[in-house]
Protein backbone atom coordinates (compact mmCIF):
# COMPACT_ATOMS: atom_id res chain seq x y z
CA UNK A 1 0.00 0.00 0.00
CA UNK A 2 1.58 3.25 -0.96
CA UNK A 3 1.57 5.99 1.63
CA UNK A 4 -1.10 7.96 -0.08
CA UNK A 5 -3.35 5.43 0.59
CA UNK A 6 -2.13 4.44 4.05
CA UNK A 7 -2.95 8.27 5.19
CA UNK A 8 -6.55 8.31 3.30
CA UNK A 9 -7.63 9.96 -0.02
CA UNK A 10 -8.30 13.90 0.72
CA UNK A 11 -10.47 16.43 -1.65
CA UNK A 12 -10.46 19.61 -1.22
CA UNK A 13 -14.12 20.38 -2.41
CA UNK A 14 -15.11 24.16 -3.30
CA UNK A 15 -18.04 25.91 -5.01
CA UNK A 16 -19.68 29.24 -6.02
CA UNK A 17 -16.69 30.90 -6.07
CA UNK A 18 -18.02 34.32 -7.84
CA UNK A 19 -14.99 36.14 -8.21
CA UNK A 20 -14.68 39.34 -9.41
CA UNK A 21 -12.04 42.02 -9.62
CA UNK A 22 -14.69 44.15 -7.94
CA UNK A 23 -15.68 41.58 -5.19
CA UNK A 24 -14.49 43.21 -1.32
CA UNK A 25 -12.92 39.68 -0.20
CA UNK A 26 -9.50 39.59 -1.94
CA UNK A 27 -7.99 36.02 -3.47
CA UNK A 28 -5.72 36.20 -0.87
CA UNK A 29 -8.00 36.21 1.96
CA UNK A 30 -10.01 33.71 0.66
CA UNK A 31 -6.33 31.18 0.61
CA UNK A 32 -5.95 32.02 3.69
CA UNK A 33 -8.96 31.10 5.35
CA UNK A 34 -8.23 27.80 3.66
CA UNK A 35 -4.97 27.45 4.24
CA UNK A 36 -5.77 28.12 8.07
CA UNK A 37 -8.44 25.24 8.04
CA UNK A 38 -5.70 22.90 6.76
CA UNK A 39 -4.04 23.68 9.70
CA UNK A 40 -6.18 23.36 11.94
CA UNK A 41 -8.00 20.47 10.64
CA UNK A 42 -4.91 18.46 10.73
CA UNK A 43 -4.69 18.70 14.65
CA UNK A 44 -8.18 17.43 15.44
CA UNK A 45 -8.93 14.62 17.50
CA UNK A 46 -10.17 13.01 14.41
CA UNK A 47 -7.17 14.54 11.72
CA UNK A 48 -8.12 15.12 8.15
CA UNK A 49 -5.25 14.25 6.07
CA UNK A 50 -3.59 16.76 3.50
CA UNK A 51 -5.25 17.69 0.66
CA UNK A 52 -4.61 15.47 -2.07
CA UNK A 53 -7.29 16.86 -4.85
CA UNK A 54 -9.05 19.77 -5.35
CA UNK A 55 -12.68 19.74 -6.60
CA UNK A 56 -14.08 23.37 -7.95
CA UNK A 57 -18.00 22.70 -8.78
CA UNK A 58 -18.83 25.85 -10.58
CA UNK A 59 -19.69 29.84 -10.79
CA UNK A 60 -16.20 30.13 -10.71
CA UNK A 61 -17.17 34.59 -11.70
CA UNK A 62 -19.57 36.44 -10.84
CA UNK A 63 -21.02 37.15 -14.32
CA UNK A 64 -22.48 39.78 -16.46
CA UNK A 65 -25.72 41.33 -16.61
CA UNK A 66 -27.68 41.49 -20.04
CA UNK A 67 -27.60 44.43 -21.32
CA UNK A 68 -23.83 45.45 -20.97
CA UNK A 69 -21.62 46.30 -23.47
CA UNK A 70 -18.00 45.26 -22.83
CA UNK A 71 -19.67 41.80 -21.44
CA UNK A 72 -16.61 39.76 -23.07
CA UNK A 73 -14.24 41.71 -21.40
CA UNK A 74 -15.83 42.11 -18.02
CA UNK A 75 -15.82 38.35 -18.37
CA UNK A 76 -12.49 38.20 -19.13
CA UNK A 77 -11.54 40.39 -16.33
CA UNK A 78 -13.05 38.38 -14.03
CA UNK A 79 -11.78 35.26 -15.09
CA UNK A 80 -8.16 36.44 -14.42
CA UNK A 81 -9.27 36.85 -10.57
CA UNK A 82 -10.86 33.13 -10.93
CA UNK A 83 -7.67 31.78 -12.60
CA UNK A 84 -5.61 33.65 -10.29
CA UNK A 85 -7.44 32.21 -6.93
CA UNK A 86 -7.41 28.56 -8.46
CA UNK A 87 -3.34 28.77 -9.69
CA UNK A 88 -2.85 29.84 -6.15
CA UNK A 89 -4.91 27.06 -4.43
CA UNK A 90 -3.09 24.35 -7.38
CA UNK A 91 0.59 25.72 -5.86
CA UNK A 92 -0.16 25.65 -2.06
CA UNK A 93 -2.08 22.90 -1.92
CA UNK A 94 -1.07 19.75 -4.10
CA UNK A 95 1.98 21.28 -5.44
CA UNK A 96 1.03 22.87 -8.59
CA UNK A 97 0.14 19.50 -10.07
CA UNK A 98 -3.15 20.59 -12.29
CA UNK A 99 -3.72 17.78 -13.68
CA UNK A 100 -5.17 16.97 -9.47
CA UNK A 101 -7.35 19.79 -9.90
CA UNK A 102 -11.00 19.31 -11.25
CA UNK A 103 -13.07 21.75 -12.73
CA UNK A 104 -16.50 22.54 -14.19
CA UNK A 105 -18.70 25.72 -14.92
CA UNK A 106 -21.83 26.28 -13.46
CA UNK A 107 -24.66 29.42 -14.11
CA UNK A 108 -22.84 32.25 -13.24
CA UNK A 109 -20.34 31.12 -15.80
CA UNK A 110 -22.60 31.27 -18.47
CA UNK A 111 -22.46 34.42 -20.67
CA UNK A 112 -25.97 35.48 -20.87
CA UNK A 113 -25.51 38.42 -23.44
CA UNK A 114 -24.00 35.98 -25.85
CA UNK A 115 -26.86 33.79 -25.31
CA UNK A 116 -29.57 36.84 -26.04
CA UNK A 117 -27.79 37.21 -29.15
CA UNK A 118 -28.43 33.94 -30.28
CA UNK A 119 -32.52 34.68 -29.78
CA UNK A 120 -34.90 36.50 -32.07
CA UNK A 121 -38.54 37.65 -30.41
CA UNK A 122 -41.54 35.70 -31.91
CA UNK A 123 -43.96 38.28 -32.40
CA UNK A 124 -47.42 37.39 -30.76
CA UNK A 125 -49.43 36.50 -33.77
CA UNK A 126 -47.42 33.50 -34.17
CA UNK A 127 -47.05 32.13 -30.15
CA UNK A 128 -48.43 28.51 -30.77
CA UNK A 129 -51.28 27.86 -29.05
CA UNK A 130 -49.86 25.55 -25.45
CA UNK A 131 -46.52 27.83 -25.44
CA UNK A 132 -46.40 25.91 -21.56
CA UNK A 133 -45.93 22.76 -23.34
CA UNK A 134 -43.40 23.70 -25.53
CA UNK A 135 -41.13 25.79 -23.46
CA UNK A 136 -41.43 22.77 -20.69
CA UNK A 137 -39.56 20.58 -23.14
CA UNK A 138 -36.48 19.32 -22.58
CA UNK A 139 -34.92 20.29 -25.67
CA UNK A 140 -37.14 23.00 -26.42
CA UNK A 141 -35.62 26.02 -28.67
CA UNK A 142 -38.17 28.70 -27.59
CA UNK A 143 -37.32 31.25 -24.16
CA UNK A 144 -39.73 33.19 -22.20
CA UNK A 145 -39.16 36.87 -20.66
CA UNK A 146 -40.97 37.56 -17.52
CA UNK A 147 -39.97 40.72 -17.20
CA UNK A 148 -41.03 41.71 -20.57
CA UNK A 149 -43.72 39.40 -21.06
CA UNK A 150 -41.95 38.41 -24.22
CA UNK A 151 -41.57 34.92 -25.92
CA UNK A 152 -37.79 34.27 -27.42
CA UNK A 153 -36.72 31.38 -29.73
CA UNK A 154 -32.86 30.60 -29.85
CA UNK A 155 -32.17 31.59 -34.22
CA UNK A 156 -28.16 31.32 -34.16
CA UNK A 157 -27.52 27.54 -32.40
CA UNK A 158 -23.78 28.26 -33.13
CA UNK A 159 -23.73 31.88 -31.25
CA UNK A 160 -25.71 29.99 -28.20
CA UNK A 161 -23.31 27.57 -28.34
CA UNK A 162 -20.50 30.50 -27.28
CA UNK A 163 -22.14 31.15 -24.32
CA UNK A 164 -19.56 29.56 -22.50
CA UNK A 165 -16.66 30.47 -24.76
CA UNK A 166 -15.02 32.43 -21.61
CA UNK A 167 -15.20 29.45 -18.94
CA UNK A 168 -13.23 27.30 -21.88
CA UNK A 169 -10.60 29.92 -22.73
CA UNK A 170 -9.96 29.87 -19.18
CA UNK A 171 -9.99 25.78 -18.90
CA UNK A 172 -7.68 25.56 -22.14
CA UNK A 173 -4.67 27.90 -20.32
CA UNK A 174 -5.56 26.27 -16.43
CA UNK A 175 -4.89 22.37 -18.81
CA UNK A 176 -2.88 23.19 -21.54
CA UNK A 177 0.36 20.60 -21.60
CA UNK A 178 -0.36 19.19 -18.43
CA UNK A 179 0.25 15.43 -18.27
CA UNK A 180 -2.05 13.04 -16.01
CA UNK A 181 -5.07 13.94 -17.70
CA UNK A 182 -7.88 11.09 -18.38
CA UNK A 183 -10.04 12.59 -21.15
CA UNK A 184 -10.13 16.35 -20.60
CA UNK A 185 -11.44 18.52 -23.74
CA UNK A 186 -12.48 21.83 -24.27
CA UNK A 187 -16.71 21.87 -24.65
CA UNK A 188 -17.12 18.18 -23.53
CA UNK A 189 -20.28 17.55 -21.85
CA UNK A 190 -18.35 15.35 -19.57
CA UNK A 191 -14.60 15.78 -18.75
CA UNK A 192 -12.76 12.08 -17.09
CA UNK A 193 -10.10 12.80 -14.72
CA UNK A 194 -8.06 10.38 -12.37
CA UNK A 195 -7.06 10.50 -9.01
CA UNK A 196 -4.62 8.71 -6.09
CA UNK A 197 -2.66 6.38 -8.51
CA UNK A 198 -5.47 5.46 -11.01
CA UNK A 199 -7.17 4.14 -7.86
CA UNK A 200 -10.29 7.10 -8.56
CA UNK A 201 -11.86 7.73 -11.55
CA UNK A 202 -13.81 11.23 -11.63
CA UNK A 203 -16.79 12.40 -14.37
CA UNK A 204 -17.02 15.74 -14.54
CA UNK A 205 -20.31 16.73 -15.88
CA UNK A 206 -21.41 20.17 -17.63
CA UNK A 207 -24.91 20.65 -15.69
CA UNK A 208 -25.49 23.69 -17.90
CA UNK A 209 -27.25 22.36 -21.20
CA UNK A 210 -29.88 24.92 -22.11
CA UNK A 211 -29.17 26.96 -18.95
CA UNK A 212 -28.97 30.70 -20.20
CA UNK A 213 -30.97 34.51 -19.65
CA UNK A 214 -33.80 32.93 -19.30
CA UNK A 215 -33.75 29.28 -18.27
CA UNK A 216 -32.62 28.66 -15.20
CA UNK A 217 -32.52 24.89 -14.68
CA UNK A 218 -29.97 22.21 -14.49
CA UNK A 219 -29.59 19.66 -16.97
CA UNK A 220 -26.69 17.07 -18.09
CA UNK A 221 -27.32 15.01 -21.35
CA UNK A 222 -28.71 11.79 -20.15
CA UNK A 223 -26.03 10.14 -23.30
CA UNK A 224 -23.17 12.25 -21.63
CA UNK A 225 -23.70 10.02 -18.18
CA UNK A 226 -23.77 6.80 -20.35
CA UNK A 227 -20.96 7.67 -22.42
CA UNK A 228 -18.49 8.21 -19.96
CA UNK A 229 -19.47 4.48 -17.81
CA UNK A 230 -19.03 3.40 -21.67
CA UNK A 231 -15.57 5.11 -21.79
CA UNK A 232 -14.34 3.84 -18.59
CA UNK A 233 -15.52 0.25 -18.97
CA UNK A 234 -13.78 0.21 -22.65
CA UNK A 235 -10.58 1.41 -21.44
CA UNK A 236 -9.97 -1.29 -18.82
CA UNK A 237 -11.64 0.16 -15.75
CA UNK A 238 -9.86 -0.96 -12.40
CA UNK A 239 -10.87 2.19 -10.55
CA UNK A 240 -12.05 1.39 -6.33
CA UNK A 241 -14.23 4.44 -6.30
CA UNK A 242 -16.36 6.42 -9.45
CA UNK A 243 -16.78 10.01 -8.36
CA UNK A 244 -19.14 12.52 -10.36
CA UNK A 245 -18.84 16.23 -9.95
CA UNK A 246 -21.97 18.62 -11.65
CA UNK A 247 -22.95 22.05 -10.43
CA UNK A 248 -26.48 21.96 -9.54
CA UNK A 249 -28.46 20.62 -6.95
CA UNK A 250 -30.80 18.11 -7.56
CA UNK A 251 -34.02 19.40 -5.28
CA UNK A 252 -35.89 22.23 -4.31
CA UNK A 253 -38.59 24.47 -3.32
CA UNK A 254 -42.16 24.93 -5.07
CA UNK A 255 -41.74 27.17 -7.41
CA UNK A 256 -38.09 27.38 -8.24
CA UNK A 257 -36.79 26.13 -11.49
CA UNK A 258 -33.32 26.04 -10.90
CA UNK A 259 -32.40 23.10 -9.76
CA UNK A 260 -31.67 19.59 -11.68
CA UNK A 261 -33.46 16.50 -12.33
CA UNK A 262 -32.80 13.81 -9.71
CA UNK A 263 -33.38 10.76 -12.41
CA UNK A 264 -30.16 12.15 -13.36
CA UNK A 265 -28.63 11.38 -10.09
CA UNK A 266 -30.36 8.23 -9.88
CA UNK A 267 -28.54 7.27 -13.41
CA UNK A 268 -25.43 7.83 -12.05
CA UNK A 269 -25.61 5.25 -9.45
CA UNK A 270 -26.79 2.87 -11.63
CA UNK A 271 -23.58 2.98 -13.50
CA UNK A 272 -21.32 3.01 -10.61
CA UNK A 273 -20.79 6.29 -9.04
CA UNK A 274 -20.71 6.27 -5.11
CA UNK A 275 -20.06 9.64 -4.48
CA UNK A 276 -21.46 13.29 -5.84
CA UNK A 277 -19.79 16.35 -5.32
CA UNK A 278 -21.95 19.67 -6.45
CA UNK A 279 -22.78 23.57 -5.73
CA UNK A 280 -25.66 25.82 -6.37
CA UNK A 281 -27.26 26.53 -4.25
CA UNK A 282 -24.94 27.46 -1.40
CA UNK A 283 -25.60 25.24 1.28
CA UNK A 284 -23.36 22.51 3.05
CA UNK A 285 -25.28 19.02 2.89
CA UNK A 286 -24.58 15.44 2.48
CA UNK A 287 -27.33 13.05 1.89
CA UNK A 288 -27.28 9.57 0.63
CA UNK A 289 -29.28 9.10 -2.49
CA UNK A 290 -30.41 5.28 -3.25
CA UNK A 291 -31.95 2.85 -6.07
CA UNK A 292 -33.73 0.47 -5.67
CA UNK A 293 -31.57 -2.23 -8.01
CA UNK A 294 -30.24 -5.86 -6.80
CA UNK A 295 -27.93 -4.97 -3.97
CA UNK A 296 -29.52 -1.19 -3.24
CA UNK A 297 -26.80 0.81 -4.63
CA UNK A 298 -26.28 4.20 -3.24
CA UNK A 299 -24.39 7.60 -3.47
CA UNK A 300 -23.55 9.80 -1.05
CA UNK A 301 -23.97 13.33 -2.80
CA UNK A 302 -22.13 16.60 -1.15
CA UNK A 303 -22.91 20.18 -1.38
CA UNK A 304 -20.43 22.08 -0.87
CA UNK A 305 -21.35 25.40 0.64
CA UNK A 306 -20.52 29.01 -1.57
CA UNK A 307 -17.18 29.81 -1.11
CA UNK A 308 -17.48 33.30 -1.64
CA UNK A 309 -20.81 34.69 -3.05
CA UNK A 310 -22.42 38.15 -2.93
CA UNK A 311 -24.72 39.24 0.15
CA UNK A 312 -27.78 38.64 -2.79
CA UNK A 313 -26.81 35.16 -3.78
CA UNK A 314 -26.28 33.65 0.04
CA UNK A 315 -29.37 32.02 1.55
CA UNK A 316 -30.84 33.95 4.52
CA UNK A 317 -31.03 32.50 7.87
CA UNK A 318 -33.27 33.42 10.55
CA UNK A 319 -32.42 33.13 13.89
CA UNK A 320 -34.71 34.28 16.54
CA UNK A 321 -35.70 37.80 15.45
CA UNK A 322 -32.63 38.40 13.33
CA UNK A 323 -31.43 37.43 9.73
CA UNK A 324 -28.34 36.73 8.58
Amino acid sequence: MDEEAAAGYSILHISDLHRSHTDPISNSELVSALVADARLYAHESIRVPAVNAIVVSGDLIQGVGLGVSNYREQLDEQYVVAEDFIVDLTNRFVGGDRSKVVIIPGNHDVDWNAAFEAMEEVPEDQFQKDISSVLAHEDSDFRWDWKKRKLYRIADKSRYEQRLDAFWDFFDRFYRNVSGLLRVERGADANLFELANGRIAVAAFNSCLGNDCFAFHGMIPRAAIASSDLWLSDHGDTHLLRIAVWHHNFDGPPYRSDYMDSDLVRGMIGRGFRLGLYGHHHKAQIAAQQIHLPGQETMAAISAGSLCAGRYELRRVLIGSTTL
